[in-house]
């Protein structure tokens, strides 16, 4: 809860409350809309806005990696990007043996809705066809 009812504001966390002068709020819209933050006053317009600021779909995929000296620690790949059924990817973040793959939209509900490992078979399949079916089976 966010209490700015006085001249300073008490912001209660599950760590105990804070007092501040001001606060930047950056939270995905939906947790205004829901109200999962709660104001004191409350402020209906603000949560109105929210709800006019719908969050899209994203989804993330993480693939281990045998042999990560193959490719170069934090690199990306980016398939076409005039299409929108495309995966984006973080190759080994922070030198890490993975692969994160990101899908949006309405290309990550196809792969929702086509169950359990397709997120992660469109992955390899992208990356096998970026890097070669070589690099990518290593």
């Amino acid at each position: 809860m966010i209490d700015h009812s006085g001249t300073r504001l008490r912001i209660e966390t599950s760590q105990g409350t804070l007092s501040a002068g001001k606060a930047i709020v950056t939270v995905p819209t939906n947790l205004i809309a829901d109200e999962a933050i709660r104001f004191s006053p409350a402020l209906p317009a603000k949560v109105d806005a929210a709800l006019g600021l719908p969050l899209g779909l994203a989804d993330k995929v993480m693939l281990a990696m045998d042999r990560p000296e193959a490719l170069p620690k934090d690199g990306n790949l980016r398939g076409a990007t005039m299409r929108t059924a495309m995966g984006s990817f973080h190759l080994r973040p922070f030198g890490q043996a993975c692969i994160e793959g990101y899908f949006g939209g309405s290309f990550a509900r196809e792969l929702e809705d086509a169950g359990d490992g397709a997120l992660a078979a469109r992955a390899i399949d992208e990356i096998a066809a970026l890097l070669g079916k070589t690099t990518a089976a290593n």
